[in-house]
């Protein structure tokens, strides 16, 4: 089973969307062919995202690296703003993908 795979994690090292880098949500299933994880951002977002774009965040630890990250000390980091649209997006599995996932 993947290690991240159910637990909290919170996103860094994004490029296209920095952003979101800082930002926690969960790791709600993992797609083997594409070797990514599906992960949903405390805004109902879904993401696909590389393991190395993502930390496992330990119980009492979602605040600390999101203020470093805000203030600049984590490079082109940033946090997202409470009036941002927000969406939820599901890539549908294709012929041959498997998606492992955990229900709640």
């Amino acid at each position: 089973m993947p290690p991240l795979l159910g637990k909290r994690v919170r996103l860094s090292g994004l490029v296209s969307k920095p952003s979101l880098n800082g930002q926690c949500g969960k790791a709600t299933s993992f797609d083997v062919t594409k070797g990514r994880y599906h992960v949903e951002l405390d805004g109902e977002t879904l993401m696909s995202l590389k393991a190395a774009n993502l930390q496992e965040v330990a119980d009492g630890q979602e605040n600390q690296g999101t203020q470093a990250a805000s203030s600049g000390a984590a490079g082109a980091a940033g946090s997202a703003s409470g009036s941002a649209k927000r969406q939820r997006v599901k890539e549908p599995a294709g012929e041959g993908d498997v998606v492992i996932s955990l229900d709640d």
